[in-house]
């Protein structure tokens, strides 16, 4: 390629390998992609478990508290 012109064997040749490193780039993605949504799924789970946590505590002492009574 030190010449003027490129010849299609060539140009195809570089177009291939810009085509690998993008799609490597687009699977890159995808699993940090993919990631983030198990990430924000296991928070929503840890969100709802102390929430649950939570309210079944309170309960326990309005139940405790009632009985005390």
């Amino acid at each position: 390629m030190n010449d003027k012109y490129v010849t299609h064997k060539e140009f195809n040749k570089a177009m291939g390998n810009i085509d690998k490193h993008f799609n490597n780039m687009n699977l890159q993605f995808e699993k940090i992609n993919t990631k983030l949504e198990k990430q924000k799924n296991d928070i929503v789970f840890a969100i709802l478990t102390i929430t649950g946590a939570g309210v079944g505590f309170l309960s326990l002492l309005i139940a405790i508290i009632a009985l005390l009574k």
